[in-house]
């Protein structure tokens, strides 16, 4: 099931998603100066303001390549 429509430009990702119950217009950018290594890589914001944040996944030990 495909819910959103994304382009990359720069590092950042334009496009909108839609569930029965959602449409936005969405942007997810890279933040550029964490302030600490808990803090999320991307921050995601719709219209004026923040929506959401991400995180990098990291690989563990053992997983595949």
């Amino acid at each position: 099931m495909k819910l959103g429509t994304f382009t990359e430009n720069n590092g950042a990702f334009t496009g909108s998603i839609g569930t029965l119950g959602v449409r936005a217009k969405i942007q997810i950018v890279p933040v550029d100066e964490k302030p600490n290594d808990l803090a999320p890589d991307y921050r995601i914001k719709s219209g004026v303001g923040e929506v959401g944040a991400g995180w990098k996944r990291a690989r563990r030990q053992g997983e595949g390549q």
